[in-house]
């Protein structure tokens, strides 16, 4: 959000903006960038991406960028895939368009730079190159640190000044935000200073080999389980993988009667329903029980019911307004899929699926009463 917020300010001071301010964002970037654009009335443009390697289309983000564009982004890496969009070829657009650049390296900055370290091949991803005006990196992920300390760094003052909020115009004293946040914790950034200088470059070295030599056997095992297929090549220690031949949200719920928890994620534009892997210092010592329990699972599922919703439940679906899904409308969709309000099913690969086909804007209707059900008190 201090991105987009420095991006929007900077481009506009800079620039002359005649329109609607925007970000173009393909479609495998993370949502906080469509949590920005709503916050700040901005349009989001989508574009598409690669369909095999799900990295972004220099081209399509090209085409999207007009003269009310204010930034761009690229990740490094995707957290859906686990790849690195062509960055340097996105930095040569944003310089050719005058626009700002963003790296969303939140999941894995901290992680590539340790890789480069230990001479894993790398796609360049920071301030060498050109383009690029803003990077963002969260220490809580592979940093291990409590959250609360991520970072985002500027290519220069020049941008980073828009990031500031200063009022001195009210009869209190004088506000400097550095961030959104106003009053907050210095424990965060004081316990992640502590877990930094106890770790050290040693510590940091041994666990990032550690992860990514486990990542490696991880993706061997999934190769040897013909009924998997890998989506894109995974370049650290988040991997993607789908299947054609069952449900695959039949599998997550296989997981987790063996004691395996596993990410489900949706199919959206491109990217087929799927199992989200992060592999990190919980799963090292236990890779080879991984790799047995997910075969057992893959074996279960193939077992179960894997029919495609019927027809009749699609046909429904269409014609569902998202406000139609407000108070009992909500709890009749949900009492189908047997979500009531004493909880969730032990198994929710149905419950997955019918979000999986439902119109997206359905989708994120139903999802939104749920948890506004959910923190309702009773009468």
């Amino acid at each position: 959000m201090l991105a987009v917020k420095a991006a929007r300010d900077y481009i506009r001071e800079t620039k002359r903006i005649t329109g609607k301010p925007n970000l173009v964002l393909p479609v495998t970037g993370h949502a906080a960038f469509h949590k920005a654009a709503h916050y700040f009335d901005m349009e989001l443009r989508l574009v598409e991406v690669d369909p095999v390697s799900f990295k972004a289309i220099p081209e399509k983000i090209e085409e999207a960028v007009d003269e009310n564009t204010v930034l761009v982004v690229g990740s490094a890496v995707s957290y859906a895939h686990g790849v690195t969009d062509p960055i340097e070829a996105i930095g040569q657009i944003a310089l050719k368009h005058e626009v700002c650049f963003h790296v969303d390296g939140c999941i894995g900055a901290f992680v590539l730079g340790w890789m480069r370290r230990m001479g894993r091949e790398v796609t360049p991803f920071d301030f060498s190159v050109p383009g690029v005006t803003s990077i963002s990196m969260d220490w809580h992920k592979y940093g291990y640190c409590p959250k609360g300390a991520s970072v985002i760094l500027h290519k220069n003052r020049d941008i980073r000044r828009h990031q500031i909020f200063t009022c001195s115009q009210w009869t209190g004293y004088t506000v400097i935000n550095t961030t959104i946040q106003s009053t907050k914790s210095g424990g965060p950034v004081a316990a992640c200073w502590a877990v930094m200088n106890y770790l050290g470059e040693a510590g940091y070295q041994r666990l990032i080999s550690r992860t990514m030599d486990a990542s490696d056997k991880i993706l061997a095992g999934l190769k040897e389980i013909p009924e998997l297929q890998i989506m894109g090549t995974p370049e650290m220690c988040l991997i993607a993988f789908t299947t054609d031949e069952f449900n695959v949200f039949h599998l997550v719920d296989e997981m987790k009667t063996r004691d395996w928890i596993i990410q489900p994620q949706l199919g959206y534009n491109g990217s087929k329903e799927n199992v989200h892997l992060s592999i990190a210092q919980a799963v090292l010592e236990n890779v080879d029980d991984f790799l047995k329990c997910l075969k057992e699972s893959v074996a279960a599922a193939k077992k179960l019911d894997n029919s495609a919703p019927p027809e009749a439940m699609l046909a429904m679906l269409d014609n569902i307004q998202p406000e139609m899904l407000r108070g009992p409308g909500f709890t009749a969709l949900m009492s189908q899929f047997g979500m009531t309000s004493d909880g969730v099913p032990d198994r929710l690969a149905g419950l997955n699926q019918m979000l999986n086909v439902m119109p997206n804007e359905l989708t994120k209707a139903a999802l939104t009463e749920y948890f506004n059900e959910l923190f309702t008190p009773a009468a």
